[in-house]
Protein backbone atom coordinates (compact mmCIF):
# COMPACT_ATOMS: atom_id res chain seq x y z
CA UNK A 1 0.00 0.00 0.00
CA UNK A 2 2.69 2.50 1.01
CA UNK A 3 4.79 1.50 -2.01
CA UNK A 4 1.92 2.28 -4.41
CA UNK A 5 1.28 5.64 -2.76
CA UNK A 6 4.99 6.50 -2.82
CA UNK A 7 5.32 5.48 -6.49
CA UNK A 8 2.30 7.61 -7.45
CA UNK A 9 3.70 10.58 -5.52
CA UNK A 10 7.07 10.25 -7.27
CA UNK A 11 5.40 9.94 -10.70
CA UNK A 12 3.32 13.06 -10.00
CA UNK A 13 6.41 15.02 -8.96
CA UNK A 14 8.39 13.96 -12.06
CA UNK A 15 5.43 14.78 -14.32
CA UNK A 16 5.13 18.25 -12.78
CA UNK A 17 8.85 18.83 -13.40
CA UNK A 18 8.43 17.76 -17.03
CA UNK A 19 5.43 20.07 -17.50
CA UNK A 20 7.36 22.95 -15.99
CA UNK A 21 10.34 22.46 -18.30
CA UNK A 22 8.75 21.44 -21.63
CA UNK A 23 6.86 23.57 -24.15
CA UNK A 24 3.90 21.18 -24.08
CA UNK A 25 3.00 17.84 -22.50
CA UNK A 26 0.11 15.73 -23.79
CA UNK A 27 -2.49 13.63 -21.99
CA UNK A 28 -1.76 10.32 -20.19
CA UNK A 29 1.98 10.97 -19.83
CA UNK A 30 3.76 8.95 -17.16
CA UNK A 31 7.24 9.83 -15.89
CA UNK A 32 8.38 6.93 -13.71
CA UNK A 33 11.96 8.03 -13.06
CA UNK A 34 13.82 11.34 -13.06
CA UNK A 35 14.11 12.72 -16.61
CA UNK A 36 15.84 15.77 -18.02
CA UNK A 37 13.98 17.63 -20.77
CA UNK A 38 15.07 20.79 -22.57
CA UNK A 39 12.97 23.93 -22.81
CA UNK A 40 12.51 23.06 -26.53
CA UNK A 41 10.75 19.74 -25.90
CA UNK A 42 7.19 18.82 -26.88
CA UNK A 43 5.70 15.56 -25.60
CA UNK A 44 2.67 13.89 -27.18
CA UNK A 45 -0.11 11.77 -25.67
CA UNK A 46 0.26 8.40 -23.94
CA UNK A 47 4.04 8.59 -23.43
CA UNK A 48 6.01 6.78 -20.73
CA UNK A 49 9.49 7.77 -19.57
CA UNK A 50 11.85 5.75 -17.40
CA UNK A 51 14.94 7.91 -17.09
CA UNK A 52 15.30 9.83 -20.35
CA UNK A 53 17.75 12.68 -20.91
CA UNK A 54 17.48 15.37 -23.59
CA UNK A 55 20.45 17.63 -24.37
CA UNK A 56 21.17 20.43 -26.82
CA UNK A 57 19.71 23.56 -28.33
CA UNK A 58 17.53 21.92 -30.99
CA UNK A 59 13.81 21.22 -30.82
CA UNK A 60 12.66 17.78 -29.67
CA UNK A 61 9.17 16.60 -30.63
CA UNK A 62 8.14 13.26 -29.12
CA UNK A 63 4.94 12.01 -30.73
CA UNK A 64 2.12 9.93 -29.29
CA UNK A 65 2.58 6.44 -27.82
CA UNK A 66 6.30 6.75 -27.09
CA UNK A 67 8.02 4.63 -24.44
CA UNK A 68 11.61 5.13 -23.32
CA UNK A 69 13.75 2.79 -21.30
CA UNK A 70 16.49 3.75 -18.87
CA UNK A 71 19.46 5.77 -20.08
CA UNK A 72 17.79 6.93 -23.31
CA UNK A 73 19.57 10.11 -24.48
CA UNK A 74 18.48 12.50 -27.25
CA UNK A 75 21.21 14.95 -28.28
CA UNK A 76 20.40 17.85 -30.61
CA UNK A 77 23.72 19.74 -30.51
CA UNK A 78 27.30 18.58 -30.93
CA UNK A 79 30.76 19.97 -31.65
CA UNK A 80 31.65 20.76 -35.25
CA UNK A 81 34.16 17.91 -35.68
CA UNK A 82 34.09 17.66 -39.49
CA UNK A 83 34.14 21.27 -40.66
CA UNK A 84 35.64 23.24 -37.80
CA UNK A 85 38.63 25.54 -38.14
CA UNK A 86 40.64 23.94 -35.31
CA UNK A 87 41.56 20.39 -34.36
CA UNK A 88 39.73 18.48 -32.92
CA UNK A 89 36.90 21.05 -33.06
CA UNK A 90 36.40 24.80 -32.81
CA UNK A 91 33.88 26.94 -30.91
CA UNK A 92 31.06 26.30 -33.38
CA UNK A 93 28.47 23.58 -32.96
CA UNK A 94 25.98 21.75 -35.13
CA UNK A 95 22.34 21.77 -34.05
CA UNK A 96 19.51 19.69 -35.51
CA UNK A 97 15.92 19.01 -34.47
CA UNK A 98 14.66 15.57 -33.45
CA UNK A 99 11.09 14.83 -34.47
CA UNK A 100 9.64 11.41 -33.82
Amino acid sequence: MITKVYRKLVQTLFLLLAKKRCIAVGMDVCVNRYCEFTANTIIGNNCHFNGMRCNGEGKIVIGDNFHSGRDCILITSDHNYDYGNKIPYDHTSITADIIR
